[in-house]
Parts: C-alpha cells; structure tokens; sequence
C-alpha cells in the first residue's frame, strides 16, 4: 500500500506473498488475544454470577429457613463451583477464601436438620466468607 503511489515501483509476486503472509500472521495474533480475553471476561462473569446467587439464596434462606430446603441445595451446588473456581486462582487469598468456604460447605452440607442448617448459615464465620466473597462483587453487598 506504500508502494503502489510512487510511480516507478515494482510490485512481485513474492513483495505481495510476504504481505500476505504477515497480514495472516498479525490478525491471528490479534484473534489470539482477544479470544484470550472472551474467555477470562466469561470465566469472570460466570464466578460474579454463581457468587451473587450463592449470597442470595443465603440471605433468603436466614430470612425464612423453614421453607428453604430447595435452598439448600442452591447453597451447595453454588458454594462448591464458587470453591472449584477460587481454587485454581493464582493468588493465595482467592485460595485460602476457597478453603475457608469449602470447610464451611462440609459443615453445612453435613447437616441434617433444617435448624442445624440455620445456624450454620447465621454462623460468623460465614458472614466473614460472605463479606469476602462480595469483595470480589463490587456490585453486590453484603448485609452480614
């Protein structure tokens, strides 16, 4: 594209394949990158939802436990992919959140009793689990 203007230039076969070529190579890299970044914003989007639910189905299982056995197992299933994703995190406070919640998720899934599972939910440690995980939520606010 440089070339073509001047008028004595002469373009060859092999001028036009190197372009070609490292025109190929700079949008892959580019597409490279960018599906790099696609798949970390979705992982990101995904651990913000399942934290967001997990803090909800918590608050509203403290507002009324007796009708929030089907909360339970939402506490469960997104305190154990919140526990998976954290785990694999590089850096040691995500994984030490992740131990934290899932020794707290033993404990409550260990439960076998709506009121045991009560106090569990209102313990202090977990509204220290909570208060962390929201950390990672800036949106989200936890309310103990």
């Amino acid at each position: 594209m440089f070339i073509l203007p001047y008028p004595n230039s002469s373009l060859g076969v092999v001028d036009i394949g190197a372009g070609l070529v490292y025109s190929a190579i700079f949008a892959e890299s580019i597409l490279v990158l960018l599906g790099g970044r696609i798949w970390r914003t979705t992982d990101t989007e995904s651990l913000r939802l399942d934290i967001k639910e997990f803090v909800q189905a918590l608050h509203s299982f403290r507002d009324d436990p007796v009708s929030s056995t089907d909360r339970v197992e939402l506490i469960s299933t997104r305190g154990e992919r919140i526990v998976d994703r954290l785990a694999e995190s590089k850096f040691k406070e995500s994984q030490d959140l992740s131990q934290e919640l899932e020794e707290w998720l033993s404990d409550f899934d260990e439960a076998s009793t709506l009121p045991i599972h009560e106090d569990i939910a209102t313990a202090e440690s977990i509204s220290e689990i909570t208060k962390n995980l929201c950390s990672l939520v800036p949106d989200l606010e936890s309310n103990g």
